[in-house]
């Protein structure tokens, strides 16, 4: 009968080793988790601030495209001016070049 207890004895201590084992594996597994969700945590916080400052260039350039794009008008009215001013005294620069010629 101490052969049957000791039997189950190392039995039963081999099951708790085999589970502490099983265990120890899945803090481990565990761990790696974490640190891979840490990287990719720092990972996601450095591409955030890309984006941010993406955005801020993004803003300013869009603020230039508009004040281009009103500068450009404005050339495009007083050139529109201009061409009416001399269209409109063109014939009597022409008359004025014809009679001093």
């Amino acid at each position: 009968m101490d052969e049957q207890v000791a039997k189950m004895i190392v039995d039963r201590l081999d099951r708790q080793e085999s589970k502490i084992d099983q265990m120890a594996s899945a803090i481990t597994s565990l761990a790696r988790v974490e640190e891979r969700m840490a990287n990719g945590a720092t990972r996601m916080d450095a591409l955030a601030r890309s984006v941010e400052g993406i955005e801020s260039r993004l803003h300013e350039l869009e603020k230039m495209r508009w004040k281009v794009a009103g500068a450009l008008v404005l050339a495009g009215v007083v050139s529109g001016s201009a061409s009416a001013l001399a269209l409109q005294y063109l014939p009597h620069l022409i008359a004025y070049a014809g009679a001093t010629a």
